[in-house]
């Protein structure tokens, strides 16, 4: 029985050694529990921008990070707009009275508080999720009319690469203003 229980029990121990590093991260705002739709605002933040949300734009950021000695923040932050898909990455608070120059692509700006809706995910997310996930939310925005959305989906990503699939978090939102 023991000898069946050790593989399982190796797989858990080794998932909770790549997952606990996550915690580490500072985090800009709080995640969005999966399967719910909340109000939030999200406060002031230094935001380090590039224009494409695939791996070229990844690869831009990380080394930003490392050059100007960022830490690594959560979340990620990538821009569903129809016309361009920016990824976004934040600097830590600390950094918010002496940001670092805009360089190599990376464009650094302040962003002012924001309050959105969001839908939060659990496991691997699709195209198709996403999808969904912006029509439930256009849809609670339609069914709260003192709203209106201001942009474009906003995908977020909490967790690394390394994380196993059913352990990652996510969420959609969209940045609303008062009606």
């Amino acid at each position: 029985m023991l000898q069946r229980l050790l593989p399982v029990l190796a797989a858990l121990g080794l998932t909770l050694a790549l997952t606990s590093g996550a915690n580490a991260y500072e985090q800009t705002y709080t995640p969005t529990a999966p399967g719910e739709i909340q109000l939030k605002e999200l406060p002031q933040a230094l935001a380090l921008e590039a224009p494409d949300g695939d791996d070229e734009g990844f690869r831009a950021l990380f080394n930003f990070i490392q050059e100007n000695e960022l830490a690594m923040t959560v979340p990620v932050e990538v821009d569903l707009s129809d016309d361009r898909e920016a990824m976004r990455f934040f600097a830590p608070s600390a950094r918010l009275e002496s940001p670092p120059p805009s360089a190599d692509g990376v464009m650094v700006k302040a962003l002012p508080p924001r309050t959105v809706v969001s839908l939060g995910h659990r496991g691997r997310g699709s195209d198709r999720q996403r999808g969904q996930d912006i029509v439930t939310l256009q849809r609670w925005i339609a069914e709260n009319p003192e709203w209106r959305a201001i942009g474009a989906p906003i995908a977020v990503y909490w967790d690394g690469p390394f994380t196993p699939f059913f352990l990652r978090r996510s969420e959609v939102m969209i940045e609303l203003a008062a009606s």
